[in-house]
């Protein structure tokens, strides 16, 4: 059953790798076909106007929806709809010189509360939605752009750390599972992954350092 199972994770990761390379590699045709048409002069503008905007857009997504809790289904049916969103997602805090950045997407719980509620209205929205959460106790988390990227990778970099303790639990859960149901199969046999040859805590600071440099100079 493990093999199974480890199989069909393998061929569900194939078929999800191909299917995003292959939209990559058609997003790429389309882009360069487009530019392929302006004249010369005209295609880098094009092309770095083109990607400043979308990086503009993906670090806006990045920032609002990470460490933030991922809850099973039972656990969202039990919240419902408006707690979910709210312990879900989180906005940014801008000021008048960089909120234009953020296209009105900084206001991200809003847009997930009201996902047809133009751009330019999630602001006049945002305090009927922050008066409910003062009146049931709901937590209504919204940080700075730099504090909050400061947060994702503390995340990332603790969630590294733990990954061994992790692994390790997982595999000793299985093996009294196993146990309980009196399986002796060598196959059924749990195999702690090691982290052994995972990076120093020096590389670990320099990668996400160039993540949150790379972040700062998009969102500038």
């Amino acid at each position: 059953r493990d093999r199974v199972s480890t199989q069909s994770t393998w061929v569900a990761w194939k078929r999800s790798l191909f299917s995003q390379f292959f939209g990559l590699g058609v997003y790429f045709c389309w882009m360069y076909f487009l530019a392929g048409l302006l004249p010369v002069m005209h295609r880098v503008p094009f092309l770095a106007a083109a990607y400043v905007a979308i990086g503009t857009l993906h670090v806006q997504l990045f920032v609002s929806h990470m460490d933030v809790p991922k809850l099973p289904l039972e656990e969202q049916e039990r919240l419902q709809f408006f707690q979910f969103q709210l312990l879900t997602s989180r906005n940014i805090t801008t000021s008048w010189w960089n909120e234009w950045a953020h296209g009105g997407l900084h206001y991200q719980i809003e847009h997930h509360l009201f996902p047809r509620l133009p751009r330019h209205n999630l602001s006049k929205v945002a305090p009927l939605v922050r008066e409910i959460c003062d009146k049931h106790g709901i937590v209504y988390l919204t940080n700075g752009f730099v504090s909050t990227v400061a947060d994702i990778i503390r995340s990332l970099h603790r969630v590294s750390g733990n990954m061994d303790r992790i692994l390790d639990a997982n595999a000793a859960a299985r093996d009294r599972n196993r146990g309980q149901s009196g399986s002796t199969s060598p196959s059924a046999s749990a195999t702690p992954v090691s982290m052994a040859n995972a990076p120093s805590p020096f590389f670990d600071a320099l990668f996400f350092g160039g993540i949150a440099a790379w972040l700062y100079c998009i969102h500038l």
